[in-house]
Order: structure tokens, then sequence, then C-alpha cells
């Protein structure tokens, strides 16, 4: 790409990249409904004691917001974007749901 050999035409996250600000993501491009996003997050046992969660979320968010974890996603080519809990639930049913939908209408099965 520095060398001029190869043109970047999108990303394929739902919005454009940190990193690639000059690239504009697949929906900019006109193609609508077509992102993906990759994510990781911590998940827990239902019924999960409320004190835990609190504490959990804290450690969460801490360690989110640190420099040295900015620093460690960046050189992975990644970036940290943290959720709170109702949002993340959220998030995670929506993103189900959506590729519930992909799979179904493709009569995607597993071998």
């Amino acid at each position: 790409m520095k060398s001029g050999r190869l043109t970047l035409l999108a990303v394929s996250n739902s919005k454009r990249s940190r990193m690639l600000p000059d690239t504009p993501s697949i929906a900019e491009t006109g193609i609508a409904g077509v992102a993906v996003d990759n994510w990781h997050g911590l998940l827990a046992p239902p019924r999960l004691p409320r004190k835990i969660v609190a504490r959990l979320d804290a450690e969460v968010t801490a360690i989110v917001n640190s420099k040295e974890f900015a620093e460690v996603v960046s050189i992975q080519g990644a970036e940290a974007d943290r959720l709170g809990l109702a949002e993340f639930a959220t998030f995670i049913r929506a993103d189900s749901a959506r590729w519930k939908q992909l799979i179904d209408k493709n009569k995607i099965r597993g071998e």
C-alpha cells in the first residue's frame, strides 16, 4: 500500500479505522448492510453475583483504558472500544441475530 502498488478500496468495519482514516468503510462506498467487525469480550455465567460482575467490570475498564493495553492493541492493528455492560449485551444480541439471519437465509449448516 505504501509503495503505491496496492489501493485500499474500503475497510470491512462498520466505521473507518483510526489506523486508515483516509480509507472509507464499506457502507461509505454505497454498499449498505455489509460490515464485519471483529470483537472480543469477557462473558460470565448467568446469575453471577452482582458484586463480582461489578468488580470484573471495574478491572476490565481499568485495563482497556490503560496506555499499555492501547499500545498492545494498536500493534496488532486493532482498536479498543469499551462498551458498558448493558450496551455490550445489546450488541451481542444484535450481532448474533444478524449472523443467524445470514446463516438461515443462505441455509448454511455445519458439517
